[in-house]
C-alpha cells in the first residue's frame, strides 16, 4: 500500500506530472498490491488495452474468473 500512497503524493504535490493513463500505467509496473474483491465484473472488456488486462489480472483471485 506504501507504493499507492506514494504515487498519490507525486499526483497531489505535481498534479500536471501523472494523467489517467499513468494511473493504470503506474500500479502494474510498480507490481503494485491491488485489493482482490470477491467479485470482479468488468464491462466492455472488449475496449480494454493490455495495460488494463494486466490490471484486471493482479486483481483475479487464482482460480476465479472475472465476469
Amino acid at each position: 500500500m506504501g507504493k499507492v500512497i506514494a504515487m498519490m503524493d507525486a499526483y497531489n504535490t505535481n498534479p500536471d506530472k501523472i494523467d489517467f493513463i499513468d494511473m493504470i500505467y503506474l500500479p502494474v509496473i510498480k507490481d503494485v498490491d491491488l485489493p482482490t474483491p470477491d467479485n470482479l465484473f468488468v464491462d466492455e472488456a472488449q475496449d480494454l488495452n493490455a495495460c488494463q488486462h494486466a490490471m484486471i489480472n493482479s486483481m483475479k483471485i487464482k482460480g476465479r474468473t472475472v465476469v
